[in-house]
């Protein structure tokens, strides 16, 4: 009920109108020329990133299937969210780390509640690939400047 009140109140916002005017003007070809409004899988094409894009596909895959699997314990208003977010963090680069905080913060309770039982078997194998990976990640951030 709250989530069909909230978008009622967005749609009849006076300000609604610039949401469709900008979506009329992302289809625009000029807009293209700024790339952070080019939909991700081009982005990440154009820069050579495909793990960008099949990343931010697995996040989304694994959040949807941990959701599907805890179907009755999921509120609508997450799944609805989701959806949202999804769907404008693929259209255009620019939204993508919404749909990465909205992902994170709907999908980790039920990963997470799914893997409890496998993490307490496997900690300090995690730990380990934790450290790997923030290791890894320092390594090439130094190694490229970031």
């Amino acid at each position: 009920m709250w989530c069909a009140l909230a978008l009622i109140a967005s749609l009849v916002n006076p300000l609604a109108d610039v949401l469709f005017t900008y979506f009329g003007i992302v289809r625009n070809q000029f807009a293209f020329g700024v790339d952070e409004h080019l939909p991700l899988y081009e982005y990440a094409r154009m820069y050579r990133q495909p793990l960008l894009f099949y990343g931010l596909l697995t996040l989304a895959l694994l959040t949807v299937g941990a959701m599907i699997r805890r179907r009755h314990q999921i509120d609508p208003a997450q799944a609805f969210l989701l959806l949202g977010f999804t769907t404008a963090g693929f259209y255009a680069f620019r939204y993508t780390i919404f749909f990465i905080l909205m992902a994170l913060m709907t999908g980790m309770p039920h990963i997470s509640a799914l893997a409890e039982r496998y993490i307490t078997r496997a900690r300090a194998l995690m730990f380990a690939a934790i450290l790997a990976g923030i290791s890894g990640m320092g390594y090439f951030a130094f190694q490229y400047g970031a």
